[in-house]
């Protein structure tokens, strides 16, 4: 009797567990999906914002040309698009320089 009622027990609290489980994964999925999307969104606008602070003059110092290039690089491996390809392209010809060397 003992191991029919904890068999029926099993039957039903097992469906209702998994199926809070997969709820809990869905949440988790769309959550990280969000957060995906607005780092992509954040890094886009801060290489954007930085190549243009720096265009005119076509000199960078080297930390910001480090910190921009990690983060095109972090850009392009959450599938960033070519519009920031474009502007890495466009930084090709500038001079990099170290802080000491700044005008």
């Amino acid at each position: 009797m003992a191991k029919e009622i904890l068999l029926a027990i099993v039957k039903y609290i097992v469906p209702l567990v998994m199926g809070y489980l997969i709820s809990l994964l869905r949440n988790y999925s769309k959550k990280d999906k969000l957060s995906q999307k607005a780092l992509m969104i954040m890094l886009q606008s801060n290489l954007t914002n930085t190549y243009y602070e720096y265009e005119k003059k076509k000199t960078v110092p080297e930390y910001i040309y480090q910190n921009w290039a990690n983060e095109f690089k972090v850009y392009r491996e959450l599938g960033g698009n070519s519009y920031v390809c474009e502007l890495a392209k466009r930084t090709d010809d500038w001079k990099i320089v170290r802080e000491n060397n700044l005008p």
